[in-house]
């Protein structure tokens, strides 16, 4: 298995699926450990995790206003896209 940008060494690493679903209610999890969600489906799962790594890689965001975009759907849509 090839490195994720910014991993130089060979461990091991735990993968895993990124979203998931709980009592039909989507979320994602990030590297940091935090679960973000619910989303009402899969598709706005995935949305809202572009709009928190855009805050996060783009606007250097604190992890909790890059969660607070991911979770505002479409006023987060019209500002951070």
């Amino acid at each position: 298995m090839a490195c994720r940008d910014g991993e130089t060494d060979t461990k091991t690493r735990f993968r895993s699926e990124r979203f998931y679903n709980v009592d039909d209610k989507h979320y994602f999890s990030t590297r940091e450990g935090r679960e973000i969600g619910p989303y009402g489906s899969k598709k706005d799962a995935e949305e809202g995790l572009q709009r928190y790594l855009k805050c996060i890689v783009k606007d250097e965001s604190t992890e909790i206003q890059a969660e607070q975009a991911a979770l505002e759907g479409s006023w987060a849509n019209t500002h951070f896209q």
